[in-house]
């Protein structure tokens, strides 16, 4: 996913570039406004006080900044964190940078059965 600023100058660039390639319905770029103007100030520093048990892995910080980055709402966060630790926490002994794509299938028959 990649952001870009909504200005026509970058309308007309992203419109030349994947012309004859891609259609784009472009409507919604011609708005610039805010589609949504409620939502509440992005906040997780919950989850960085928050007391857990000891043997308990916590999310990596580095996913919780790509949260933030993406600017996702608090509950959707939330959300990420508890099943993204409840994965992590089903492999307690094994190093984050190893579990791969067996580990993942064998986390989502788990959660079938």
């Amino acid at each position: 996913m990649a952001y870009v600023l909504n200005t026509k100058t970058n309308l007309a660039t992203i419109y030349t570039t994947f012309k004859g390639v891609a259609w784009i319905n472009y409507n919604r770029f011609l708005i610039n406004r805010p589609i949504h103007t409620s939502n509440e100030e992005v906040n997780i520093d919950w989850y960085r006080k928050r007391k857990v048990k000891k043997q308990h892995r916590r999310c990596p910080e580095e996913y919780l900044l790509k949260l933030e980055l993406k600017r996702y709402v608090n509950s959707t966060i939330r959300t990420y964190v508890h099943f993204f630790e409840h994965f992590i926490n089903q492999y307690p002994h094994i190093d984050l940078q190893t579990i791969n794509e067996s580990h993942i299938q064998a986390y989502l028959l788990l959660l079938i059965r």
